[in-house]
Parts: structure tokens; sequence; C-alpha cells
């Protein structure tokens, strides 16, 4: 068992795995009959102390505002890596992956450009 968890661990898509798991059950909890136990988890009262600063908020704003900051910062992490790996490792692959790029950000645009009834030449 502990061999079994420190190889998944391991793994680099344990992070994401464990996030579509955590994601899935948020869902299926909030939309069956414990909807009502996860609203009192969610908003279970969080504080951190040091001295007289205190920060007091619901979980949910915790998971909001802390861990997705976390988040985000471990993305943009990623892409710098990624960024400096290309910038080392000239050729083929750079240009693939621009437009790789070019082509995810054109058809999301294009996505949403189709199926919003409101959307402006900005999106």
């Amino acid at each position: 068992m502990k061999a079994t968890i420190k190889n998944f661990l391991q793994m680099e898509s344990a992070g994401g795995l464990v996030l579509m798991g955590a994601a899935a059950l948020a869902l299926v909890a909030a939309n069956s009959p414990l909807a009502g136990y996860y609203d009192l988890f969610i908003e279970t009262p969080v504080e951190v102390r040091i001295g007289r600063l205190e920060i007091a908020k619901p979980l949910l704003l915790w998971v909001n505002d802390g861990l997705m900051a976390v988040f985000f910062f471990l993305v943009g992490l990623e892409v710098k890596r990624e960024i400096l790996w290309r910038a080392n490792c000239p050729g083929r692959r750079t240009c693939y992956c621009r437009r790789s790029a070019l082509s995810a950000a054109s058809s999301h645009r294009s996505a949403y450009m189709s199926c919003s009834t409101t959307a402006t030449a900005w999106a």
C-alpha cells in the first residue's frame, strides 16, 4: 500500500488526477441529498492568528483566494519552465508549439463567439 501511494505521488499527472477526483466528488456532493452538509462544510469558519493579526474567512473564500493564487503561481512556473526548455531546444518543436498555441487560442475564441449572443469583437 505504501509503495503504491509513493508511486502514484511520483507521477506527473498525480496532481491533476487528485484535482479531477476532488472536483467530481464536490459536484456529486453539491447535487445530492448531501448538499446541506456540503454547504455547511464550505461555510466552515477558518482563521489564522499571529499576535494581533487575524484573518478569519469561510473555507470557501480560503479556497478561492489562497489556493487559487498558489495554483496560478505553479501554472506560471510551469509555463516559464516550458518556455526556457523550448528556448534551449530550438528547432521543429518550437514552431510546432507556437502553432499549437495559436490554433488553440483561435479555436477557443471561435467557440466563444459562436455560442455567445452578446459576444463582441474583443473576445
